[in-house]
């Protein structure tokens, strides 16, 4: 065992965690595959957390699941991967890729006054995504589909990591022992359900679906003022610096975590005059 990272990894734990009890659950969260965890491990972990400034308190339930919610914990709100600056204030903000919630809380302590949407397909990630947003009294609408180019159902690649179940494309094969069909719904069709006109801010991390989702039957994209996105394999820098002028967005910013934000050059000043 890595002394240091204990050291540091109790440390964080002791200025985030609201009791000793919460400490002693975060950590056994973090150190759940450790040979030293045996005779202590639990399937879940409901844990109290007390964050500096606008994030305050929040009791997550977190998933001994091969590190996934662990992992995706620190990117949240460890390493803050969604404080991204935007020139304005989304009153709309739609997560792509909602997993058990926790980007979706972020963004909803973050921007408390916007209407929240998730999509989730994913039976196992919506029963503790529904338990997260109901125990923080989150105003999350939670939308139970995949997100595709068009109304129907799609199949979906289970893999060993809970946040990177993903979409098959029409080139991939299928192995039925590994896949689960799911209700699909379009932007379009998520859009006139929530009743939105437009899209302030669209948060993407779908596992490579972007790819297919980006270039066909994409003219909604006209109505997104905020794109903040995880590419991953076969879309490139290259893909969003083609797709930035057809739909008006500034050039592509890079972020810390592996994700890029495009911002609609006329968006703020939409918004103002909407006030």
């Amino acid at each position: 065992m890595n002394i240091n990272a204990l050291v540091n990894n109790l440390k964080t734990a002791r200025q985030i965690c609201k009791s000793p009890v919460d400490v002693l659950n975060y950590m056994k969260l973090i150190y759940s595959h450790s040979r030293f965890a045996t005779g202590f491990r639990k399937k879940n972990y409901t844990i109290n957390f007390s964050f500096d400034n606008y994030l305050g308190d929040l009791t997550l339930t977190l998933r001994n699941n091969a590190g996934s919610d662990a992992f995706i914990f620190s990117e949240v709100f460890g390493q803050k991967c969604y404080e991204i600056e935007l020139p304005f204030t989304p009153n709309t903000i739609l997560d792509l890729g909602g997993n058990i919630g926790l980007s979706s809380i972020f963004f909803s302590q973050k921007y408390p006054n916007s209407s929240i949407a998730t999509v989730e397909p994913m039976e196992n990630n919506l029963k503790v995504l529904h338990e997260n947003v109901s125990q923080n009294n989150a105003n999350i609408n939670i939308l139970p589909v995949a997100v595709a180019t068009e109304d129907g159902e799609v199949n979906i690649c289970i893999t060993d990591l809970d946040y990177d179940h993903h979409i098959l494309t029409n080139d991939q094969n299928i192995d039925e022992e590994n896949t689960a069909s799911v209700k699909a719904q379009s932007i379009k069709t998520v859009m006139h359900e929530l009743g939105w006109g437009r899209i302030n801010l669209l948060k993407m991390d779908i596992e490579g679906y972007e790819k297919v989702l980006l270039k066909e039957k994409a003219n909604w994209l006209e109505y997104v003022d905020a794109l903040c996105i995880e590419i991953h394999d076969d879309y490139t820098e290259k893909d969003l610096l083609e797709l930035a002028p057809i739909y008006e967005f500034s050039n592509p910013v890079e972020l810390p975590g592996g994700l890029w934000l495009l911002v609609k050059k006329d968006a703020a000043q939409r918004l103002r005059e909407q006030k």
